[in-house]
């Protein structure tokens, strides 16, 4: 089998030109209508010779840039992952290059940034939800967008909630999300008004603002205990159901919120198992707003991230649309039969 050593000579081998299976190997060959015959006989070729171009030097040699840089957490929610195969999806369709890259979560990330550098992002998107965990890494983020200004930085799903001054960004940044803190406001208010008094949280820590909010809807908020995290979702879910099992029948109504429609359902379907009635032993109210959440056999009732607004608000950013740099969204509680 032939080792080759660069480009020039794997097309000469092929009768082709360089540029002709550059496009081929870098998935352009559309744009420049080559033939679908040509295209296969050079993938064939490629895979045969297990060739595969020096990506790394053609971009320290300025020869490539990169039309979009995705950062993702080594972890992310389930809504974030819908997210992310939405984002593939409109990259496919603008015909935007686009490179992905690991993000370590509470520390600095420059050994991501060099690699932006490197490769010469134009535009940037961090999954900020999973990834900016404190306030502190927001101030990080501003400094290293402010020294590099050929690089246009959008934070997907803002932190609005840490109070850190957006306007302060500089002008080759944006973001789009929302505030959680008033998102649970949200919860509290829709669960008070279906006449609900007793409220078991197994959710994200509630501010004083929070437990404020609470006690002006005579809200009785008492918290679930935890689970191990290494569990899958429905598996810890099905383990809060069969602790509520073991509490018995509640002699008030009462509601659980759970922050995730994946461990809602594996409580839901417990219960429901096991004799009891949702919603009105135990009523349910999630987090996320998950498609299957819709179809789960007690539809749940959800608070939904706002992802396609913010997918919007990402896309006309990309195509360097004029909006708001830093657009807060409110998400929206959808109605199902757990609650």
């Amino acid at each position: 089998m032939k080792n080759y050593s660069n480009m020039t000579e794997f097309a000469g081998d092929l009768g082709l030109s360089r540029s002709t299976v550059s496009y081929i190997l870098n998935g352009k060959w559309r744009e420049r209508n080559i033939k679908k015959e040509t295209v296969e006989r050079v993938l064939a070729y490629a895979e045969e010779v297990k060739f595969v171009p020096n990506i790394i030097g053609q971009a320290m040699k300025g020869k490539i840039s990169t039309d979009v840089a995705l950062l993702l957490p080594s972890s992310i929610y389930d809504h974030h992952k819908q997210a992310f195969f939405d984002f593939i999806s409109l990259f496919d369709r603008k015909k935007y290059s686009y490179m992905i890259f690991p993000l370590k979560v509470g520390a600095e990330n420059m050994e991501a940034v060099n690699q932006l550098i490197t490769f010469k992002a134009r535009n940037v998107l961090i999954f900020a939800g999973p990834a900016v965990a404190v306030l502190n890494q927001y101030r990080w983020w501003h400094k290293i967008m402010k020294g590099n200004p050929d690089i246009r930085w959008f934070f997907y799903d803002y932190r609005f909630e840490f109070g850190y001054n957006s306007a302060s960004f500089p002008r080759n940044s944006g973001g789009a999300g929302f505030d959680r803190s008033k998102a649970i406001d949200m919860v509290l208010d829709y669960v008070a008004a279906a006449g609900y008094r007793k409220l078991l949280w197994r959710a994200f820590p509630l501010t004083p603002e929070n437990r404020n909010r609470a006690d002006m809807l005579q809200l009785e908020i008492v918290e679930l205990p935890g689970y191990d995290s290494t569990l899958e979702l429905s598996e810890t879910g099905r383990r809060y159901g069969r602790f509520l099992s073991e509490c018995g029948k509640p002699s008030e109504r009462t509601a659980v919120f759970i922050s995730d429609d994946i461990m809602t359902i594996g409580a839901v379907s417990y219960l429901l198992e096991h004799g009891f009635r949702v919603p009105e032993d135990y009523a349910f109210i999630s987090w996320d707003g998950l498609s299957i959440s819709r179809y789960f056999l007690k539809p749940v009732t959800t608070l939904v991230v706002p992802h396609a607004e913010m997918i919007q608000a990402t896309a006309a950013f990309l195509a360097g649309e004029e909006q708001d740099r830093f657009i807060n969204l409110k998400p929206a509680v959808r109605p199902g039969k757990t609650l």
